[in-house]
């Protein structure tokens, strides 16, 4: 279970990475789409109600969760898969330096 640590806390990172990128996706899809098939509703001159469709704003914060969410989740994953980089070099130290007896 606690064998080999530094390429589990590696693969927990890498894990955690594409999770945080997938959910980013589908969160951005969500917006857009949520976006685009809403009506927001207006007023003329003359007071009369009108549906205008106002999914540019919409399609552009869903493109913007996508792009900075997944740049986030790759960046944010550094610290984790160099820890785990760190435990793994450091075993890899300790078994040259006082071989198993």
């Amino acid at each position: 279970m606690f064998n080999n640590i530094g390429c589990k806390i590696k693969g927990l990172a890498k894990f955690i990475c594409w999770v945080g990128i997938i959910i980013s996706v589908l969160s951005g899809i969500a917006v857009i789409l949520g976006g685009a098939s809403g009506r927001s509703y207006g007023s003329d001159y003359y007071g009369e109600r009108f549906a205008s469709h106002s999914a540019g704003g919409a399609i552009i914060v869903g493109i913007l969760i996508i792009v900075i969410g997944s740049i986030l989740s790759w960046v944010s994953s550094f610290v984790l898969y160099g820890f785990g980089e760190l435990v793994d070099n450091s075993r890899k130290v300790a078994d040259r330096v006082s071989p198993k007896e």
